[in-house]
């Protein structure tokens, strides 16, 4: 598990049911220092379409540690919603929206636009066809004009383009992601 390609390695080769004593929130510091960053830096560089539970897991651990700390959101979490937000699944966006509701600072810094993956018109009949009022409420407040432009943006954003590679030790891609 020395690298990022290994520790993938090793967690893409558990059932999806052991992955919260290996990646979940609380486990030890050690997990959510260095473990679950490595991942997902791994994970921006080296992910294939059949880590999508993997990702979304990965996700929902980071969401619930930052809402337990009440505070901080940090590239950890930005990273697992811009890659959902790049898959496109309009499934992932109530697990978007519950990582951007973790706490202040991942309202401001999770942006709103990886809501609307398929656009600003698909993310609100989603939400009112799940009945998810909160969701609904806030896109529905959204500029539908800016929307396009900024999933453009994103979509092709080189925010995480200096990610380094999957080979890489555990230590410096945690590093990095964490910054």
């Amino acid at each position: 598990m020395s690298t990022g390609v290994g520790l993938l390695r090793q967690v893409r080769g558990v059932q999806a049911d052991s992955w919260p004593s290996l990646l979940g929130p609380g486990v030890s510091e050690s997990v959510d220092s260095l473990v679950r960053p490595a991942v997902v830096a791994t994970l921006l560089t080296a992910r294939d379409t059949s880590d999508i539970n993997l990702l979304r897991a990965v996700t929902a651990y980071e969401t619930a540690s930052r809402a337990e700390a009440d505070d901080g959101c940090g590239d950890v979490l930005l990273a697992c919603c811009w890659m959902l937000f790049c898959d496109g699944h309009l499934d992932d966006v109530p697990l978007i929206w519950q990582a951007k509701k973790a706490n202040f600072d991942a309202y401001c810094y999770i942006d709103g636009v990886f809501l609307m993956s398929q656009g600003l018109d698909a993310s609100v009949a989603f939400a009112a066809q799940i009945g998810q009022e909160d969701l609904l409420a806030y896109l529905q407040r959204e500029a539908p004009g800016d929307s396009a432009e900024e999933i453009a943006a994103w979509r092709t954003s080189t925010f995480f383009a200096a990610c380094p590679a999957a080979t890489s030790p555990v230590d410096d891609l945690a590093a990095w992601l964490r910054g």
